[in-house]
């Protein structure tokens, strides 16, 4: 058989999508020694055939990638391809790949002819997903331990995840959780595992009595015995590969198209401090309706966690709909004592040991369905250099303080996070290019800038800069910093927040001009005003650095829809602010049925989707309905929701 069978999976490959467009602007390679030496992974592919989320096609890689550290690899692989029964096919393929200082790069497509497979490096290890390919998968690499893994190497409490489609049937489908104690002898004991089954959801336990394990040349097997069956989540043999650290492991079935993570076990109830900071990300899951129609989704990206929150960015690709966009959201942490959490997209999140690991799997999602999947998390390196020095992981949105995967969109306020950027502290609101003997610098251009210190700097993209690669300079008296890369999209929506940090109440006015806060909420009928960043080009055209006309107001390009509790209101404009540097405006109306309480509000446009901030929301009285404004602020009543309705996990899901 043909060694390029899996060069077949689609009719030629798809164009990178504009958000990723390449320009003249060449990705930082600096990071390629990221990569080096002999790695082991695996790959699992899902091809959607229909509009119902029915699946054509599934294949899975695993094997060895050889990584030059200089941007070459060469891939050597056992297939199993639904469209070939059970027989296992070998495959290689040389490519090549461009990792940035930060990690975050891509590799040329390990499946397809042309393409990419996007993702990030830390620990080692390689998190990746061909968002912009025209399928839904999920690859991983590691390097291979030397010495190689044995039976000792895996010893100690570990969890385990486990998503797996058998069929191209979606309703078919079920993921899988449950802990292990190997002992380092080649057994890891009794198992209950528990998990769910198909788009009704059903709740699952197995018992298994004794599963072994053994390794060869540094390659694992795990022994689960039986076969799979409608109550079985488990059954055959797993091969899977740990990390040289014992920390994480992952494979699956060599003739079968299910993704098996784990990781290390927290040993004891988790310091609050332990989940914090800068993580990279991947994922899928199928959401499957009761009546067995899914949608696939597949992922790469990073995510912020704070004390109780965390902002999450990911690059998703929708199987049934056949794109990509960027997706960002918030969401509440409140870790259990196993170090366990619950998520608004439907997972069950657990922080492996010393928190430099989260797995996730997917859960029922209240009556709608079933959400199958998993997720990986891995702790990013904490990056410094001297000098001038910006931070390839620094640049995030003013806004929202979305992660740096997201990209830049023209137009865009950003803040550049470093060291040594600048000797002093300055600030000035009419947005020279020039701030404190420094400039910023993308693709060439100078940037108008509001503030710099030692640590940050707060500027604008320039509406010049092309959609595809940007690069970022700083220039501060007669040095310059590193220079870092970072994609440029049609748009990176936010909403500005009361409280600075892209977390809480939206930034936004009455009618009369005053705030809306919650002892000032917004009122059912009311007309109201919202700050908002990255919204892109506008119309009529303005320099950036200049205030929004106030006359012939600049409107916004790209289609832009603003929701409240997903019901989209009514703009009556979209634009930049009128007198206001750099900050866009929605003019809208809320909802005459509105239901008081604590609302997410969700934006969405040609290329990205927002959940992040919430408004508080009361019921007018008639006589400020028949007005449809309000004019004096009223007293909210009640608590604040704590956890804000209407967000929805993709705000795409069909009803």
């Amino acid at each position: 058989m043909t060694t390029r069978i899996l060069l077949t999976l689609v009719c030629g490959t798809a164009l990178l999508s504009s958000a990723f467009a390449q320009d003249e602007v060449q990705w930082d390679n600096s990071g390629n020694s990221l990569l080096q030496g002999a790695y082991n992974f695996r790959q699992v592919v899902w091809q959607v055939g229909d509009e119902n989320g029915g699946l054509k096609r599934q294949v899975a890689l695993t094997g060895r990638l050889e990584f030059d550290g200089q941007g070459n690899y060469n891939l050597t692989a056992q297939v199993a391809d639904s469209q070939a029964g059970t027989d296992l096919r070998s495959f290689s393929k040389q490519g090549t790949y461009s990792i940035a200082a930060s990690g975050h790069g891509f590799l040329s497509s390990t499946v397809f002819d042309d393409g990419k497979v996007f993702g990030l490096v830390s620990q080692g290890i390689f998190l990746g997903s061909s968002t912009e390919s025209g399928v839904n998968d999920i690859l991983i690499a590691a390097p291979a331990a030397s010495p190689a893994s044995t039976n000792s190497s895996f010893n100690g409490r570990y969890w385990a995840t486990e998503m797996n489609f058998p069929s191209l049937d979606p309703a078919q489908g079920r993921d899988a959780l449950w802990q292990m104690d190997p002992d380092g002898n080649g057994s890891v004991g009794a198992l209950t595992v528990g998990g769910f089954i198909g788009g009704r959801a059903r709740r699952v336990t197995q018992n298994i009595a004794s599963a072994p394990y053994s390794f060869s040349n540094g390659t694992g097997t795990l022994r689960l015995g039986g076969t799979l069956g409608a109550n079985t989540l488990l059954a055959g043999d797993r091969v899977f590969f740990l990390s040289p650290d014992g920390n994480f492991f992952f494979g699956g079935s060599l003739n079968g198209w299910n993704m098996l993570v784990g990781m290390k076990a927290l040993p004891e109830k988790p310091a609050a401090e332990t989940f914090r900071g800068l993580y990279y990300q991947v994922g899928a899951d199928a959401f499957v309706f009761p009546d067995g129609a899914a949608e696939f989704h597949s992922y790469f990206g990073s995510l912020t966690v704070g004390e109780e929150d965390q902002i999450n960015q990911a690059r998703f690709y929708v199987g049934f709909d056949e794109y990509a966009y960027n997706f960002s959201y918030s969401d509440f942490v409140e870790l259990d004592d196993s170090g366990r959490y619950e998520d608004y997209l439907g997972f069950q999140n657990i922080v492996g040991a010393g928190g430099l690991v989260r797995i996730a799997f997917g859960l029922p999602y209240e009556s709608d369905g079933n959400n199958i999947g998993l997720s990986i998390a891995l702790k990013a390196p904490s990056l410094k250099g001297d000098g001038v020095f910006l931070d390839p992981t620094g640049v995030v949105n003013a806004a929202s303080e979305m992660p740096f995967t997201e990209g830049i969109a023209r137009g865009e306020i950003i803040r550049l996070k470093g060291t040594g950027l600048a000797a002093a502290t300055t600030e000035d609101a009419t947005f020279p290019t020039k701030l404190g003997d420094v400039q910023v610098l993308i693709n060439g251009r100078p940037s108008p800038i509001k503030k710099v210190s030692p640590t940050e700097i707060v500027a604008i993209v320039p509406y010049a800069t092309k959609e595809g690669i940007a690069a970022i300079q700083i220039v501060s008296g007669d040095a310059q910093s590193n220079v870092i890369t970072v994609y440029v999209n049609a748009t990176s929506p936010a909403f500005y927040t009361a409280d600075p940090g892209g977390l809480g109440y939206v930034k936004g006015m009455h009618a009369d001009g005053s705030p809306i806060s919650e002892d000032s909420p917004a009122r059912t009928g009311e007309k109201i005003s919202l700050l908002l960043n990255g919204l892109g080009d506008v119309t009529p055209e303005v320099l950036e650095g200049t205030p929004g006309p106030e006359k012939e107001r600049s409107k916004v390009v790209a289609d832009t829809v603003i929701s409240i509790r997903l019901d989209e209101a009514d703009a009556t404009f979209i634009g930049l602010a009128p007198n206001l540097i750099g900050i866009y405006q929605a003019d809208i109306s809320v909802g005459a049925s509105a239901r008081e309480g604590d609302a997410y509000l969700n934006i969405g446009t040609v290329d990205a989707y927002n959940s992040q901030v919430y408004m508080p929301i009361v019921r007018a009285t008639a006589s400020e309905a028949r007005e449809a404004i309000t004019q004096q602020p009223v007293q909210r009543k009640g608590n604040t929701l704590r956890r804000p309705s209407g967000w929805h996990p993709s705000g795409l899901r069909r009803r």
